[in-house]
């Protein structure tokens, strides 16, 4: 066991923001689970139905599309889900700076069809935060910090 500087001291080696920033990045595939779970179920940010132009329904016309081209939950039209054929919900990428976590998706069509949603689309709704913090990024982040300690969190 470590004195008592020891442990102060390696205390005050700790950055903080860069153990979250870094924690963040460790649980990236479980932010991004949720991130599309979350669209894939209908809601934005503030767990509100999703809109796709002001609308939340789609119009006969995309309903036609979606029922005779889409593919698994493509062909689910009760709720706007942004999927037809998985391929944005797949490409879905995140990248962490100083202040939040930002999605994108790797798809040549996202900023249109992201720019037909809402300014809050995109982040994780109360419950998913919750469920991220409390689960994959306390995870992560208190394994960061045992590491650069030497310290165990129990």
């Amino acid at each position: 066991m470590a004195d008592l500087s020891t442990i102060i001291n390696r205390l005050q080696s700790v950055d903080v923001m860069e153990l979250a920033k870094q924690a963040a990045v460790d649980s990236k595939k479980d932010y991004l689970l949720l991130q599309v779970s979350q669209l894939e179920q209908g809601q934005d940010s503030q767990a509100k139905p999703t809109t796709l132009d002001g609308n939340p329904f789609y119009q006969p016309s995309t309903i036609y599309q979606k029922q005779h081209y889409g593919e698994g939950l493509g062909k689910v039209t009760d709720v706007i889900t942004l999927y037809n054929t998985g391929k944005m919900h797949e490409s879905a990428e995140m990248d962490v700076d100083d202040e939040q976590i930002n999605v994108s998706f790797n798809v040549p069509y996202a900023a249109d069809v992201l720019g037909r949603t809402t300014d809050v689309i995109l982040g994780l709704n109360d419950e998913n935060k919750e469920a991220y913090i409390n689960g994959p990024f306390k995870a992560a982040f208190f394994n960061l910090f045992e590491q650069q300690t030497q310290l165990e969190i129990s």
